[in-house]
């Protein structure tokens, strides 16, 4: 991951993304909104959007993964989404085990 701009931390849900942001120096980080899910254009724009005021450079999003951290449904899901994010957005993207 790059050392500047800001980070877009995402919690990619059926109904709703979890967005929350790093500020300036990646020193901080809290929740900005959730954008309740409509359709994959919409919600790629809605990202889009957040992406552009906020200058972000680098996206993380949370990998729901079982507890012995085989895959689920929800983590095929996850990971389907998250690629087409990465696409629309043209930034990086990294997951993060979110079982702990």
């Amino acid at each position: 991951m790059t050392d500047a701009g800001r980070v877009m931390a995402l919690d990619l849900g059926d109904r709703v993304i979890g967005v929350a942001l790093s500020d300036p120096t990646r020193t901080l980080a809290s929740g900005l909104c959730g954008l309740r899910r409509t359709t994959l254009p919409r919600d790629l724009d809605a990202l889009r959007g957040i992406v552009a005021e906020h200058e972000v450079k680098h996206v993380l999003y949370g990998l729901p993964l079982k507890l012995d951290g085989r895959e689920s449904l929800q983590t095929r899901k996850t990971a389907k989404l998250a690629a087409q994010i990465e696409q629309a957005l043209g930034l990086p993207m990294e997951s993060v085990d979110e079982r702990w």
